[in-house]
């Protein structure tokens, strides 16, 4: 019995991660992505950070608190697939623990850095925070690259192994290769639509989201499967 509860630890750790990861990326949204101006409009930029800056401090520590958590989940979910191929898993692990990394490291620049600046203060210059912004915009494209090839590793795996229902593995391999290609168009095609990125951001989520809930549903399964899989499911 206390096998089954250690097996099915990670499984449910990594589930929990992905709804937190998501809720957390739906208020940050919220409270901050879509209450930001262009860019290009330095003074009213200023305006709404100075005018909402708890609104925008709040956004940036729910943004501190998911890439922790990407963190946390990468880790589960290598614990979940190490067995199934171990260079394909700690690829994996590598990729969604740099996504962590560099998602905390943009939010420390771009989100933090110009409420400091600002310090509630209305006479701050726009040219020291929109440049600001501008690395985080950037580096969010970044890590969406980060979240496709790592996310795909791991999906993979679970699908190889049959720890999902392939359906589902399936579903979450091809939204991550998206994932990928929107992060390489945003960085490569200036002025990429919005709408497109909205549109495969929800479609994104809602995968992550019905995963998540199906490894915390299905944790003590998933993780007697796992335990029981080694090198010999690869194709």
């Amino acid at each position: 019995m206390a096998s089954d509860r250690r097996g099915s630890a990670a499984p449910r750790v990594a589930g929990l991660c992905y709804v937190a990861v998501i809720l957390l990326g739906v208020a940050q949204a919220s409270l901050v992505s879509s209450r930001m101006p262009a860019l290009d409009d330095a003074e009213a930029v200023v305006a709404v950070l100075v005018d909402q800056s708890l609104r925008f401090r709040i956004g940036a520590l729910s943004d501190i608190l998911l890439y922790a958590l990407v963190l946390v989940l990468a880790v589960a979910l290598y614990r979940v697939v190490r067995d199934v191929h171990r260079p394909l898993a700690l690829g994996g692990l590598v990729l969604r623990s740099a996504e962590g990394v560099l998602g905390l490291a943009v939010t420390v620049v771009g989100g933090v850095g110009p409420l400091f600046l600002l310090s509630d203060s209305v006479d701050a210059d726009p040219t020291s925070i929109v440049p600001l912004l501008a690395v985080r915009e950037s580096g969010l494209d970044a890590i969406l690259i980060l979240v496709g090839v790592g996310g795909a590793l791991f999906l993979y795996l679970f699908f190889v192994a049959r720890l999902v229902p392939r359906a589902l593995a399936v579903w979450g391999i091809l939204t991550y290769v998206l994932v990928f290609f929107l992060g390489v168009l945003r960085l490569l095609v200036p002025g990429f639509p919005n709408s497109v990125s909205g549109v495969l951001f929800a479609q994104g989520a809602l995968f992550e989201l019905i995963f998540g809930l199906w490894l915390v549903a299905k944790a003590p399964e998933i993780g007697s499967r796992a335990a029981g899989t080694g090198p010999s499911v690869m194709p």
